[in-house]
């Protein structure tokens, strides 16, 4: 498949187009935090899907819904896209506790798991509501950074 753009008026496009079946692609950036996509030399699309938290741990109700999101996009079966091949990973400062991933289906692990990657969390700026002056402040009518 030749994914190069080409022109049209003053936009770029893509020679293919999918189907947005059901509303699957929201466009919305809660969708998923890093997307990594390559076509290998045989024409197979890999979408590499990474989903981070850093400073809150994952529920098993936000990750039900995220698990929902991709069987949706992607089918029952992680199929619906001739040539893709969805993956997915966590990253955070600790490991994922007590997630149910018998809820995730097996197109989305490997080895019977979800990837999980390791991600440091040292010396981190983060930003503070403040009032006029200077207390905190949930309003954050003001703001600062401050290490956390």
């Amino acid at each position: 498949m030749d994914i190069r753009r080409r022109r049209v008026g003053k936009r770029y496009t893509f020679p293919r187009s999918y189907i947005n079946k059901d509303n699957a692609i929201e466009g919305k950036q809660t969708d998923i935090d890093l997307l990594v996509a390559f076509q290998d030399k045989g024409g197979f699309t890999h979408l590499i899907m990474l989903e981070a938290k850093g400073d809150t741990s994952w529920d098993n109700a936000q990750f039900k819904h995220k698990i929902d999101r991709f069987v949706n996009i992607f089918g029952d079966n992680g199929k619906r896209f001739m040539n893709v091949t969805p993956y997915l990973g966590l990253i955070s400062p600790r490991k994922p506790q007590n997630l149910d991933f018998n809820y995730c289906p097996p197109w989305l692990k490997m080895g019977g798991n979800i990837p999980w990657f390791e991600m440091g969390m040292n010396d981190r700026l983060k930003v503070f509501g403040r009032d006029r002056e200077g207390n905190p402040n949930q309003k954050r009518e003001f703001w600062t950074v401050n290490l956390k």
